[in-house]
């Protein structure tokens, strides 16, 4: 490749490291180059979209999010897709809940709704709406 890496070498490495995903799934990668022209690399779970489309038998998402619906997630679901993301490095430090909070707003981006209420399933927010300010004078 471009950096000198054997591109033959890291398929082999993927292909190995990824024989357990269904094919046509997408891998996020992150590759690593260094100066001596080895590599390593680690793969993550597939986009919430994706998981999101797969749940649902969706193609694609609404062209009209917050108009058009395309489908409905429930709590159960959600819970399916976190469960999922949650073993992604940069997450495992994330509440459940949370995890749950941003998966429904992926999917509320997608025009997707949630049958529940993500509040009261998922628990509160996490931090308090803005308050006014109110001047004094």
């Amino acid at each position: 490749g471009p950096h000198g890496l054997n591109m033959a070498e890291f398929t082999k490495a993927f292909n190995a490291a990824t024989q357990h995903i269904a094919a046509e799934t997408p891998v996020p990668v992150v590759l690593t180059a260094y100066t001596n022209r080895t590599f390593s690399f680690f793969t993550k779970t597939p986009p919430t979209s994706y998981l999101i489309r797969q749940e649902l038998g969706l193609e694609k998402g609404s062209t009209e999010p917050g108009t058009l619906f395309v489908g409905t997630l429930t709590r159960e679901q959600v819970e399916k897709i976190a469960k999922i993301k949650h073993e992604d490095a940069h997450l495992k430090h994330v509440p459940f809940g949370g995890l749950c909070k941003t998966i429904l707003g992926s999917a509320a981006s997608m025009g997707v709704a949630y049958e529940g209420d993500m509040f009261a399933d998922f628990g509160p927010r996490t931090r308090p709406k803005k308050q006014k300010e109110e001047l004094f004078l």
